[in-house]
């Protein structure tokens, strides 16, 4: 499962952006701002699904 590797992921949609109900309701200074949230999101849950393994690890153990 590579998620961060796929172009999917890290290019700017126009699907995400143009047919999203919550990006209809935003202001049009806000679009840029979706278009950026939306890989740096997909960014953030692949690296939590990478570190969620290590957590054990890195906690004391009681």
């Amino acid at each position: 499962m590579s998620v961060s590797c796929s172009p999917l992921a890290t290019r700017h949609s126009p699907l995400a952006t143009r047919h999203s109900p919550l990006a209809t309701r935003l202001p049009p200074y806000l679009l840029p701002l979706t278009s950026y949230l939306l890989p740096l999101t997909s960014y953030l849950l692949s690296l939590t699904s990478y570190l969620l393994p290590l957590i054990p690890h890195l906690l004391p153990l009681q």
